[in-house]
């Protein structure tokens, strides 16, 4: 496997959690599978610099980016269970909404208190 991002490749070394890691972990997972399903297999990860002319590098390129963007040419039996329903929300996001949420919910309590004139 020919990856062209230094963090991403080193990530796979990491147990301790980071955001994104879940990807690290179904990568893993798979591994595993393939290894179970084929004694015989060796799985090697390089690092390639992405600006290096390799035959397909730019065709990979290319089909990431029209994938990130949702592009609906992909095949969905060529993604991993795991992700075709979409990534899941960041714990951040998620804790910005619901912060977000209850600062709404007071908004709204306490213009809708007796005393809100007061204030």
């Amino acid at each position: 496997m020919y990856i062209d991002n230094q963090p991403s490749i080193q990530s796979t070394q990491s147990i301790k959690p980071a955001p994104g890691h879940y990807l690290v972990d179904i990568l893993h997972n798979k591994v595993s599978r393939s290894r179970k399903k084929f004694r015989n297999i060796a799985i090697t990860i390089r690092w390639i610099p992405s600006h290096l002319n390799v035959k397909g590098n730019k065709e990979a390129g290319r089909k990431a980016k029209r994938a990130v963007k949702g592009d609906a040419n992909s095949s969905l039996n060529r993604i991993p269970v795991e992700l075709r329903n979409g990534l899941p929300d960041r714990k951040s996001s998620i804790k910005q909404a619901i912060v977000k949420a209850l600062k709404e919910d007071a908004i709204h309590v306490l213009r809708e208190s007796p005393q809100w004139w007061k204030l």
